[in-house]
C-alpha cells in the first residue's frame, strides 16, 4: 500500500480493490480443495432431497423429528463430511485464517461430529430399545427425576441446559426407570424449543408406557439468553 494516502487517492483505492478481489479468489480456492478432498474420501456429496421410505412414501419433517428411518448406512458420514465443508466456509466468511490459526485447523471436523453425533444425535440415531413389562396391579403417581436434559435452542442453536421430572400412573404395563432417562436424552438431543420437547416427551411416554396419565415438567436455562444477554 501507498504509505502516504493522500498523494495519490485513486491507486491507494485501487490496490484495496485488487487485494480483496485476490483474497477472494484464494478463499475460493481453498474452499474448492476442501470439498475435492471431502469428495475424494467419500465421494460424491449428495444434497438430501424429499426423504423417501422403503414403500416410496415422502414425508416433510420438522427440525425436531427423528429421521433415522430414512438414513441409509453411509449417509451419516455423508451428512457429516457435507457439514464439516459448510461450516468451513461460515468460518472463512467470519474471516477466520483456519489455514494459520491452530486452534481452528479442524474446528469445522469437530462442530460436524459433534452436531451430527452428539447435541443433534436425537434426530439421526434410532429410538432406543424401550420394553414394557406387565403391570403387577400398581395403580398410583410414581415420579422420576431430576433428568439431565442438554438442548439446542432452534433460534440461535445456543445450548437449553436443565433437570426433567417425570410422573406417570401405569395402567396395564409398566416400564423400567433407566428408559424414562434414555427417552428424555433421546428427544432432548436436536435443535427445538423447549415447549416443544417437553409435548415429545410426553407423547413419546404415552406411546411407550401405554397410559394417558403423564405428566412432565422441565426446568432449564437458555443460553440464547444467558450467554448472549436480553437487550
Amino acid at each position: 500500500f501507498d504509505p502516504d494516502k493522500s498523494k495519490n487517492p485513486f491507486a491507494y483505492f485501487t490496490q484495496i480493490i485488487y487485494f480483496a478481489f485476490l483474497r477472494r479468489i484464494m478463499k475460493e480456492k481453498k474452499q474448492l480443495y476442501v470439498k475435492y478432498k471431502a469428495t475424494e474420501q467419500f465421494g460424491i456429496l449428495d444434497e438430501f432431497e424429499m426423504l423417501e421410505d422403503s414403500d416410496g412414501v415422502t414425508k416433510q419433517f420438522e427440525l425436531y423429528d427423528n429421521i433415522a428411518e430414512f438414513i441409509n448406512e453411509g449417509e451419516i458420514e455423508l451428512l457429516q463430511t457435507e457439514l464439516a465443508v459448510k461450516f468451513e466456509e461460515v468460518l472463512q466468511t467470519l474471516i477466520i485464517d483456519t489455514d494459520n490459526d491452530h486452534n481452528t485447523q479442524d474446528t469445522a471436523n469437530r462442530v460436524a461430529k459433534m452436531f451430527i453425533k452428539e447435541t443433534f444425535s436425537g434426530r439421526y440415531r434410532p429410538v432406543p430399545k424401550v420394553t414394557a413389562f406387565p403391570n403387577m396391579g400398581y395403580k398410583s403417581l410414581y415420579t422420576t427425576g431430576p433428568i439431565s436434559i442438554r438442548s439446542t435452542c432452534a433460534h440461535h442453536f445456543q445450548n437449553i441446559v436443565g433437570r426433567c421430572w417425570v410422573g406417570i400412573v401405569p395402567e396395564n404395563e409398566v416400564i423400567g426407570l433407566s428408559k424414562f432417562n434414555r427417552l428424555v436424552h433421546h428427544i432432548a438431543e436436536r435443535p427445538q424449543i423447549q415447549e416443544e420437547m417437553t409435548t415429545q416427551i410426553a407423547e413419546a411416554l404415552r406411546e411407550y408406557a401405554k397410559t394417558p396419565n403423564i405428566a412432565v415438567v422441565v426446568k432449564a436455562e437458555h443460553h440464547c439468553m444467558t450467554m448472549r444477554g436480553v437487550r
